[in-house]
This record gives structure tokens, sequence and C-alpha cells, in this order.
């Protein structure tokens, strides 16, 4: 399932910089349509260097 996270991320990843970003709301309609907590996908992000941005509670820009 990780490869399968990973793989829905890298869809949706752009660069800010030197930086690998997904937004937010990508990040949620990527747990949404594999049906697993979002959580599971903010992990797989942290594991592999990519920054949520575009936080739809403001917290990560």
């Amino acid at each position: 399932m990780k490869e399968k996270i990973l793989e829905k991320i890298n869809e949706k990843i752009f660069m800010d910089g030197e930086k690998k970003k997904i937004k937010c709301a990508d990040a949620l309609q990527i747990a949404k349509e594999l049906g697993i907590n979002p959580k599971e996908v903010g992990l797989c992000c942290n594991k592999n260097d990519i920054k949520l941005a575009n936080c739809q509670l403001g917290c990560f820009k």
C-alpha cells in the first residue's frame, strides 16, 4: 500500500525552489481515493521529505 500512496503523491508533487511539496487538499483527496486515514499520506510525505503546502487550516504554507 505504501508504494501506491507514494505513486499517488508523486502525481501531485510540485517544486518550490528545491523543496518537493504537495497541496493539503491533494493529500486529503489521495487519502479519500485510497480509503485510508490522511495521517498515512502525511507519514509517507514525511518519510520522503515532501512538505505539505496550502494547508486549509493555515498551518503549512
